[in-house]
């Protein structure tokens, strides 16, 4: 608490008494957003992280520390900010998200032991994904964009265009510039677009966890459960009408290239069977 009150003066000073943009970590959960924000603080960058800035949010008390202290003192004043967001594959995405709610945040919140979160047949971890789905997740993975960046920031991303090949973009908006970035980009390649938005030559992206491969890690990969979410990513089962919905999607066809989302196609089974929740809902 201590830590947070003295970041939230450093970074108000900053901002009322020099005159500095903050920077904005803002992404949907598990693109790499944290990996990034710990990069930026390891470089000396007073930034802050949250997934959501949706003023209705805070009037239902939803929101983080940070988001509140960015919404109160950044987005609804308008003024200048830096914004960073990342994109990911959203078949990857949603895997990631599930994985977590299934082994971290529903195990807490049911006060189960690790363990007992572990134990679980692949076939059961598929069924449940597959409710997952079902139950609007797939909506809220590709409406992030409209119902959460949109209406706090009032820039759709989709009015500006985006190199799916390079996998980054710069879009400058009123008093908010943003950089929009895949995940999938080598920590290289991030650290450059991110250096060149922040004016920071030396800025690299601090070293983190790495797979079985030592590759670098990606969410979910080094997890306790990493085992079960290898898994679950072999034996990905996919609805028909999920599956047109994510391909028709504006996140797929404004981020990811023909190539990428052919090679999504070839790692789950997409089976013709109807879904529970009409994708005539999905932003498309």
């Amino acid at each position: 608490m201590i830590h947070a009150i003295a970041r939230y003066v450093t970074l108000s000073a900053r901002l009322h008494l020099k005159g500095e943009a903050p920077v904005i970590v803002y992404s949907k959960e598990r693109t790499g957003s944290v990996a990034l924000y710990n990069s930026l603080v390891a470089a000396g960058v007073p930034a802050i992280a949250t997934h959501y800035l949706d003023p209705a949010k805070i009037g239902a008390g939803k929101l983080s520390g940070s988001a509140q202290w960015a919404s109160k003192h950044v987005v609804q004043p308008r003024r200048r900010a830096k914004f960073i967001t990342l994109v990911r594959n959203p078949v990857d995405n949603l895997l990631s998200t599930f994985a977590r709610s299934e082994f971290v945040d529903k195990p807490r919140a049911l006060a189960m032991s690790p363990n007992a979160a572990l134990d679980v047949t692949a076939d059961e971890l598929a069924a449940r994904f597959r409710r997952y789905m079902d139950d609007g997740e797939l909506r809220r993975e590709l409406e992030w964009f409209d119902a959460e960046f949109r209406v706090a920031l009032g820039i759709d991303v989709f009015d500006f265009p985006f190199d799916a090949t390079l996998g980054y973009s710069r879009i400058s908006s009123g008093p908010f510039d943003a950089l929009i970035l895949r995940t999938e980009l080598t920590d290289s390649d991030k650290a450059n677009a991110v250096a060149q938005f922040l004016n920071l030559p030396e800025f690299a992206m601090a070293h983190g966890p790495v797979t079985v491969s030592d590759a670098p890690g990606v969410a979910g990969e080094q997890a306790d459960y990493r085992e079960q979410y290898r898994e679950l990513k072999r034996r990905v089962v996919i609805p028909r009408p999920h599956w047109d919905a994510i391909i028709s999607s504006k996140v797929a066809r404004h981020f990811i290239t023909d190539g990428e989302l052919a090679r999504s196609r070839e790692q789950v089974e997409v089976v013709n069977e109807p879904a529970t929740e009409s994708p005539a809902s999905y932003a498309t």
